[in-house]
């Protein structure tokens, strides 16, 4: 990825929450968006310094399991519409889904959490 996470984070107001265009504007001009695509396949991205930004898995957790936090109490509770200033859930950030039970939002389920955003060894 074409971008420095670390100078990205510095340029970030303590309070941005992605929904102030000028701020917006700003950050776009000193880190323009590099091309879109859909990842099918399990991959690292990293930035231009190798700090990794995601780490994407599908079909790590499987159907069933699935099933079961989206049917859990706790995590029901957790995801709601929230506000609209909140990235996590604002709709637009998301791409709709066919299962309507899903309400568009970022919760992290994954135990690679710890990982995002350091240092990458590579194994000689």
């Amino acid at each position: 990825l074409d971008l420095d996470v670390v100078r990205y984070n510095e340029a970030l107001d303590k309070r941005s929450n992605g929904r102030v265009a000028k701020h917006e504007e700003t950050l776009l001009k000193k880190f323009p968006h590099g091309s879109e695509c859909v990842l099918e396949e399990p991959l690292v991205i990293l930035d231009s310094a190798g700090h990794i930004i995601l780490w994407y898995l599908p079909g790590a957790i499987s159907p069933w399991i699935q099933v079961s936090f989206i049917m859990g109490s706790h995590l029901t509770k957790s995801m709601s519409s929230g506000q609209d200033t909140q990235w996590r859930t604002f709709a637009g950030n998301f791409h709709t889904s066919d299962r309507q039970q899903l309400i568009p939002g970022c919760i992290n389920l994954a135990p690679c959490w710890f990982q995002q955003g350091r240092e990458v060894s590579t194994a000689s």
